[in-house]
């Protein structure tokens, strides 16, 4: 199969397996097809019908060269290099014929583009098979009757070994591409879970975050301009706190007022009884010292006593008191900031400042969603993820394809050494005929000559024709159309019409 690869020209690079092309840059691409521009450089590669893969690249850095695998080759030209080596008689106007337009008998018209197979190759291969006929008749007319039946066995056993032959190297050389395209395989389905999950988790973000959206839509009409909320929430802050300043101060002042004046009251009423106690035992001892009269003394005591009982009762009351009146003294301050406060009563911009905070949380909320949408995707686009994932798609359906007609192609393991056994078979029935015959050794080897050369050209025949059938199509669509899925062997080329 036939793949462009790149093209680069003026600094700027097209990518084919990953890019979609405009016309003006497929213009440019053909042209330099016809004539390589200066500093210009065209790459593809080629599979061989052994599978293995060749790289051609055309560089023109002042003079046109050419490589195949970085090995300089003799081309400088790309339509007399495919000519050359494919044996493809492609032209520019073929070329031009193979930008189709979508439709929807697309694949019936990429399938009958079709590349001239090089009729030098063709006279070759027909002079090759009357080189053959002539050595052949040469042969049978240098031998005897009984000769002649024997070479005429010996001319079938090398047809029949050929075609032996022919089928024990296919399944040898499939096998291995075999092995190498269930390995892409395995590889592209690797690939392809693993976008599918990441596509899966980045899909809950992605409908999460729109949500998001929706949201914050429903809320921004209902605010008004951002610097307005926070001018009125700058005004509304200033506010509460002179409110709250102003009452603060208004109940410290109070208490303290209450403070002073309670406690000169308490000091008022303790500093008499204790008078009155010292004073009646004073008088008591001086009773006594004038008329030694024990009454006197048992008097002093009971007043004393309950001059005492009084004054604990009193001290009692008073820190009771004291207790409540603070009590009641916060609570007429708490009534106070209550009624004052005007948290506490209902403000116009209230709903406003609601509904700017919701937007604030849900934008915030919605750049933490986008972060993780642009962690998962590693920076990449949904999108190109996508188109990833159906270039992988793509991939798999070709590998799988190619891995049908390996199998529809070759043998199976059992008929290859069943192959094998009848080709050892015929090899010493071909020996013993050989050694009965006397064949002229020149003529011989004009015959193993010529049918090694017959062999050679009907391989480059065939490789032309598969060439030929896997040629790039280049396919116009409209911006609206983004994929498209051909399950054909070419290169399709999308080129957008606009």
């Amino acid at each position: 199969m036939f793949r462009f690869k790149s093209f680069k020209t003026n600094g700027s690079v097209i990518n084919f397996k990953d890019s979609s092309l405009s016309l003006e840059s497929l213009n440019s691409f053909l042209a330099n097809l016809e004539n390589l521009s200066l500093n210009s450089e065209i790459e593809f590669n080629v599979e061989n019908l052994d599978g293995t893969i060749a790289n051609y690249k055309l560089i023109n850095d002042g003079t046109i060269k050419a490589y195949k695998d970085n090995k300089s080759i003799v081309e400088n030209d790309f339509y007399r290099l495919v000519k050359n080596n494919f044996h493809l008689e492609l032209t520019p106007q073929i070329m031009q014929a193979r930008i189709v337009q979508y439709n929807s008998q697309i694949r019936e018209t990429i399938s009958k583009l079709s590349i001239p197979i090089s009729p030098d190759l063709v006279n070759k291969i027909a002079e090759a098979k009357n080189t053959i006929e002539s050595v052949k008749n040469s042969i049978e007319s240098s031998l005897s009757e009984e000769q002649k039946d024997k070479y005429s066995r010996l001319t079938e056993l090398n047809s029949r070994l050929n075609s032996i032959q022919n089928q024990i190297d296919s399944f040898q050389g499939s096998k291995k591409s075999k092995e190498d395209i269930t390995t892409n395989i395995k590889k592209y389905n690797t690939d392809k879970s693993t976008i599918k999950q990441m596509m899966e988790s980045v899909g809950l973000l992605i409908k999460t975050r729109d949500e998001l959206k929706q949201k914050v839509l429903s809320y921004n009409h209902l605010i008004q301009d951002a610097d307005k909320v926070n001018q009125l929430k700058q005004q509304k802050m200033q506010f509460q706190n002179s409110q709250l300043f102003t009452k603060s101060q208004s109940a410290i002042n109070s208490s303290e007022d209450d403070s002073a004046s309670s406690n000169s009251k308490f000091k008022l009423k303790l500093s008499i009884i204790p008078i009155l106690l010292f004073l009646n035992i004073a008088i008591s001892i001086v009773g006594f010292l004038y008329s030694y009269d024990f009454n006197v003394l048992v008097v002093a005591v009971v007043s004393t006593v309950i001059l005492m009982t009084a004054y604990i009762v009193s001290k009692f009351f008073s820190d009771s008191l004291e207790d409540l009146n603070e009590d009641s003294s916060r609570a007429e301050v708490i009534d106070i900031k209550q009624e004052s406060n005007p948290l506490a009563k209902e403000d116009p911009n209230a709903q406003l400042f609601i509904n700017s905070a919701w937007v604030n949380a849900l934008n915030n909320e919605l750049n933490a969603v986008e972060q993780n949408i642009q962690k998962n995707l590693n920076g990449k686009d949904y999108e190109s993820i996508k188109n990833e994932l159906q270039q992988i798609e793509n991939l798999i359906v070709q590998e799988e394809k190619k891995l049908t007609d390996l199998s529809a192609n070759s043998i199976t393991s059992d008929e290859y050494y069943k192959k094998r056994r009848e080709a050892d078979i015929l090899k010493i029935e071909r020996e013993n005929l050989e050694f009965g015959l006397k064949i002229d050794s020149s003529l011989n080897d004009q015959r193993i000559s010529a049918e090694k050369t017959l062999k050679e050209l009907l391989d480059k025949q065939a490789f032309a024709s598969k060439l030929s059938m896997s040629f790039p199509v280049f396919l116009v669509k409209t911006s609206e159309i983004q994929h498209t899925n051909i399950d054909l062997l070419n290169q399709i080329v999308l080129v957008l019409s606009n």
